[in-house]
């Protein structure tokens, strides 16, 4: 039986204590699967990352350049000639199913660029189930993705038609945002071409949470009422538009181009703005929500 080629793309950074664990999980894979796993350090400065090269691992060692950056680099780094690509933290742990599942989904529309997401379970250092995490179920569309994100990094695989759609612009990627990362700028460019999202809600991956994560699921109350845009001084959402169009523009459909360039341009022009406001063209779950988009748009806080 032909394997299927599949490059697992991690960021290292400092992240020894639970490596092996994960690593065992990702060669512990089932299907017909030929899995090559390549870890970009991002500036770890200590010799254990290298003793981890094998025959199926590669380690590169790079300068630091966080943790958006460094994936974006990955991609970069990736194998021309596999066909599945897995975004990988550090210290997760994966199910023997978990590429699996993914790929048996994206098969279904291998003709398109296309990516595949899911829900995570939430574990804590000792492996004991805590949870699941709290981001929405279901596939977002484009218009959705320039309010938030649902996409979990490390639950995302996606196909080589896609690979080879953010790969054009990885070398000269130019970052606006610190705060938008990489799952939720793939996330968006993949809706924004009319390309395919596969949405999971089985966890198949346990998520670990501690006080090392980067990025993770345990926000206060503080933190979540701060994303509602009203208390930001910096247009976070604005600046995500920005940095979409700054380096896939070309790629997104005419349609979803026109979307974005009257979000970026809708504080120079106060008709815009009313129009934004009172015919908000973002797709929103609640009335609330919806006010609340309205609203920025009009403050000009959006």
């Amino acid at each position: 039986m032909k394997k299927i080629k599949v490059n697992v793309l991690l960021s290292y950074y400092n992240g020894e204590e639970y490596i092996n664990e994960l690593l065992n999980s990702i060669n512990n894979q089932m299907g017909p699967l030929s899995i090559k796993i390549i870890i970009r350090n991002d500036g770890s400065h200590n010799d254990f990352i290298n003793s981890l090269a094998s025959d199926n691992i590669s380690v590169i060692n790079c300068q630091n350049v966080g943790v958006k950056m460094s994936f974006l680099k990955l991609i970069e780094l990736s194998d021309d000639d596999a066909e599945y690509f897995c975004f990988c933290d550090q210290d997760d742990i994966w199910d023997a199913d978990k590429i699996i599942s993914a790929i048996n989904k994206l098969e279904e529309t291998s003709d398109c660029a296309s990516i595949y997401i899911g829900k995570t379970r939430l574990v804590d250092n000792h492996k004991n189930i805590i949870g699941e995490d709290s981001f929405e179920k279901g596939a977002f569309p484009f218009s959705r993705t320039l309010i938030k994100n649902n996409a979990v990094g490390c639950t995302m695989v996606f196909n080589k038609k896609f690979r080879d759609v953010i790969y054009i612009n990885t070398e000269e990627y130019k970052c606006i945002s610190k705060e938008l990362l990489h799952d939720h700028l793939l996330y968006m460019v993949c809706t924004g071409i009319n390309g395919r999202v596969y949405y999971d809600g089985t966890p198949h991956i346990s998520y670990r949470q501690h006080n090392n994560n980067v990025v993770g699921d345990n926000r206060n109350i503080i933190d979540k009422i701060k994303t509602n845009g009203f208390f930001d001084k910096k247009n976070i959402r604005l600046n995500w538009a920005n940095e979409l169009y700054l380096n896939y523009g070309e790629a997104l459909t005419d349609e979803n181009k026109n979307l974005l360039l009257q979000i970026i341009h809708y504080k120079q022009d106060i008709v815009q703005r009313i129009s934004l406001a009172f015919g908000n063209p973002l797709s929103t779950r609640s009335l609330l929500e919806r006010l609340n988009i309205s609203l920025l748009f009009l403050l000009g806080k959006y």
